[in-house]
């Protein structure tokens, strides 16, 4: 039985590495150490029962598997079989999960079993609704929330993966040398950055303990221990490991690269980051990215930035990938709008997926034709609002992140912006809940400076927003926090936050002024 590894290039990538350099560490999970030629093994047998189970290429396979060694083998192992994987949350058994086993028409899960070859088993799933076909050259599938509630699986393809790791190339300086971290859950969609930026460089993969990821004082100790020269955060993530540093230095002298994707950068964390010299040979790149359209699509270093924002809230996000085009257009018309307005980002290129599984009403909205661009393919309606100012790319919010209060149109990134800057506020995050009897409010969640003393007044950080922002701005109520909650991918959870305020609300514990 002949493996598909051959055609698919994306494999390629790593068997050269496995071919050349055998021996060398591909992943470090814990006491394990595997190599290359471990890795190709391993991965070729699972290739083999998958495809003896029935898999043929086109089809999809779930991986309900947690991060490490076994489910790096297991998306090699699929792949070489010609399928594609979609990643599952083995802890997940919410109604969510299940829906996305049913609606993505996998028809085998992959679970770890200490008594199978490898601990790994494929095991069949039995559905009782028919699903579409897999769009040709599909990689992976990952299900993004939707805004009516219904999780929309999307296709990433093949030939979008390596091209963004060939234009990578562009941006960074990689080598066989380096070590990258994987610190982001299967389903988040920046494991395969992680994942394939290591294995196709022939670099190293330390896959880092769940608890470490927890803990930013133990992940920067990781981090040094470990030598890792390459570090994916959520800009979340990374604010909380500079406050670590901050509190307790650990030596980063390998680090090369920190990447930040999946929120807007914070500008203050940077210069936190910069004072403190934490790493003074590590170059920050803020990458801005969508699932559809396969991790990244921009690159900018921002290790010295010092720009002046063309607009309130702006981050900047540099230069679209080499393999992708951007243009910012009016929601309502498409049309391009100048250079320097804000306008609601669009992307085109190789690494754009097909279209949403079996939503094509959905699909057609997202993804559309512009033919006064001069690109013939396909271009996907981000939903972010961006403007090109200064040469580069700046990120100004989310369409969905504008709410309306008493007929005044209120970006919360804005008001988080210059909260984040408050000399009594770590870290802050800014919502709008809806109330029965009050309709919408502005919530303000913030993580107290550790270098004030106890307890941070309210009526300070009132007073420090007030002095920089109109009064239809400031907040109408104040959350202290020890720390602000996140996803499972290390994102801000606001509704998180929101549950919190309704429940000190009712509780009479909230700080608020009407």
């Amino acid at each position: 039985m002949e493996m598909k590894e051959q055609g698919d290039e994306l494999v390629q990538l790593f068997t050269r590495h496995a071919a050349n350099r055998p021996s060398a560490v591909a992943v470090h999970d814990g006491d394990k150490l595997l190599t290359y030629g471990d890795m190709d093994v391993a991965s070729d047998r699972v290739a083999r029962r998958l495809m003896v189970a029935g898999i043929r290429p086109g089809m999809l396979v779930a991986l309900a598997l947690p991060r490490g060694a076994l489910a790096c083998i297991a998306i090699l192992g699929v792949l070489k079989s010609g399928a594609a994987y979609l990643p599952l949350d083995p802890d997940d058994d919410s109604e969510r999960a299940h829906f996305q086993l049913a609606n993505s028409g996998a028809s085998h899960v992959v679970v770890a079993d200490q008594r199978a070859p490898d601990g790994l088993a494929p095991q069949p799933v039995t559905r009782t609704t028919p699903t579409g076909s897999l769009p040709p050259g599909t990689a992976y599938v990952i299900y993004t929330s939707g805004s009516t509630g219904t999780p929309k699986g999307v296709p990433v393809p093949t030939v979008g993966v390596v091209d963004l790791l060939r234009s990578a190339h562009d941006v960074f300086a990689l080598n066989d040398h380096d070590v990258w971290s994987q610190v982001h859950s299967l389903v988040f969609d920046v494991h395969v950055w992680e994942l394939w930026g290591a294995l196709s460089t022939g670099a190293r993969l330390v896959i880092v303990p769940p608890a470490t990821v927890r803990n930013p004082y133990q992940l920067a100790r990781f981090t040094g221990e470990h030598r890792v020269t390459v570090l994916s955060q959520v800009p979340t993530s990374f604010a909380a490991l500079v406050t670590a540093l901050r509190r307790v230095p650990a030596a980063l002298d390998a680090l090369r690269y920190v990447v930040l994707a999946g929120e807007p950068v914070r500008m203050s964390s940077l210069e936190q980051w910069r004072a403190g010299r934490m790493s003074p040979a590590a170059r920050i790149i803020n990458m801005y990215g969508i699932t559809e359209t396969a991790v990244h699509v921009t690159a900018a270093d921002v290790t010295d930035f010092a720009e002046r924002p063309p607009h309130p809230g702006a981050t900047p996000v540099g230069l679209p990938l080499a393999h992708l085009r951007l243009i910012a257009v009016d929601p309502n018309t498409l049309r391009p709008v100048p250079p320097g307005d804000i306008g609601e980002l669009m992307v085109a290129g190789s690494s754009v997926a097909p279209g949403y599984l079996d939503r094509p009403e959905l699909t057609a909205q997202r993804f559309v034709r512009l033919p006064d661009t001069g690109a013939p393919n396909t271009w996907y309606r981000s939903g972010d609002l961006a403007l090109w100012s200064h040469g580069m790319w700046w990120h100004v919010g989310r369409s969905d992140d504008q709410v309306q209060i008493k007929g005044v149109r209120i970006e919360l990134g804005e008001i988080e912006t210059v909260l984040r800057g408050c000399p009594f506020v770590d870290d802050a995050v800014v919502c709008a809940p809806s109330y029965p009897d009050s309709g919408h409010r502005l919530v303000a969640a913030y993580v107290p400076a550790a270098e004030v003393a106890p307890p941070v007044d309210v009526q300070a950080v009132r007073g420090y927003l007030a002095a920089r922002l109109p009064p239809h701005m400031i907040p109408s109520a104040f959350l202290a926090m020890d720390e602000l909650p996140v996803t499972a991918g290390g994102k801000l959870n606001r509704r998180a936050v929101e549950r919190r305020w309704i429940g000190d609300r009712e509780a009479n514990t909230c700080h608020e002024h009407v």
